[in-house]
Parts: structure tokens; sequence; C-alpha cells
């Protein structure tokens, strides 16, 4: 496996994670809208998510430090 099926595996994967940690997220909000552990724990899934997004490796990155 080449360069180009490591990247297509890792971009698979990384929408997989992010598409689980938004279900996760959307399954707690609606089940236990009322909870501040649920509503943590939420926000938590969507920072998981936005994480595995910003971390891809072809993601432009702002800054070059």
């Amino acid at each position: 496996m080449g360069n180009r099926g490591l990247l297509s595996v890792d971009l698979g994967l990384r929408g997989a994670v992010v598409g689980l940690s938004l279900l996760i997220a959307c399954v707690a909000l609606r089940d236990r809208r009322d909870s501040a552990v649920a509503l943590l724990g939420a926000a938590l899934a969507v920072a998981a998510a936005a994480s595995a997004i910003r971390s891809a490796p072809t993601f432009p990155s702002p800054w070059q430090w």
C-alpha cells in the first residue's frame, strides 16, 4: 500500500470518527437534554469531531509555525 492508499485509509477512518462522534452528540442531546452531563458529553463529542477534521493531513494550516 502506497502513500495514496494510506491517505485514503486515514481520511476514511477520520470520516468514520467524525460521523460517530456527531451521532453520539445527537443521541446524548436527544435523550437527556436537561442533564448537564449529557450536554458536556455532547460538547466533548463535537470537539472530538472538530479535532479529527482539523488534524487531517490535507487540511490547510492557517499559520506556518
